[in-house]
């Protein structure tokens, strides 16, 4: 009897473990997926004078279009586009609105977040687990998390998961938004995600 109660308690742990090894490995995955996604939609890009190309209901900053000046504008020859808003006053400060004719891949958490942090005097890489954050957007509630901290070359990266909108017509488009900004200006970064606005 006392066997077979061993035996069925590690059958029980090896079943957690392997149920743990599944999220885990499918957690891995998704962000993979993400990754790739992200990488290949922003090298898909060129610079462009004007979304006349743009297949998709665009998104964009009013707010941060009067407050910076005019984004740089970049398209793809799928009809994708990216508006990069940034601020003449402050370098690594931007924000930054993808729109997609694709669905953003879906990530089962939020990932690890990287950077650099001063340890005993050195810089020393470090990484650091978080939830997702959310914002509303338009009515819509949108997941959010961030990519890395700052560093010498650039400041913090925080992204928005993918979502849909649709414009006026009723088409729909596919969207990301990007701030790069301080590590401890959250309000902020939410703000900025806050701003976008649907203008077609």
């Amino acid at each position: 009897m006392c066997e077979m109660k061993f035996w069925s308690s590690i059958c029980v742990l090896a079943a957690a473990a392997c149920l743990l090894l599944s999220c885990s490995t499918s957690s891995s995955g998704s962000e993979k997926v993400w990754n790739q996604f992200t990488s290949n939609f922003y090298d898909g890009l060129e610079p462009a004078n004007s979304l006349d190309k743009v297949k998709i209901p665009i998104l964009r900053s009013p707010a941060y279009g009067a407050k910076w000046g005019k984004p740089k504008i970049r398209v793809s020859f799928l009809g994708d586009y990216e508006l990069n808003y940034e601020n003449p006053a402050q370098p690594f400060d931007r924000l930054v609105i993808h729109g997609s004719v694709r669905p953003f891949p879906k990530l089962t958490k939020a990932p690890d977040v990287s950077g650099e942090d001063l340890i005993n005097g050195e810089l020393t890489g470090v990484t650091k687990s978080q939830s997702f954050q959310s914002v509303l957007i338009e009515g819509q509630t949108v997941k959010w998390f961030q990519e890395s901290t700052s560093g010498g070359a650039d400041g913090a990266y925080f992204t928005t998961e993918g979502f849909m909108k649709r414009g006026s017509f009723g088409s729909a488009g596919h969207y990301r938004i990007v701030v790069e900004s301080g590590d401890e200006m959250e309000a902020e970064v939410a703000r900025r995600f806050g701003s976008a606005k649907i203008s077609r």
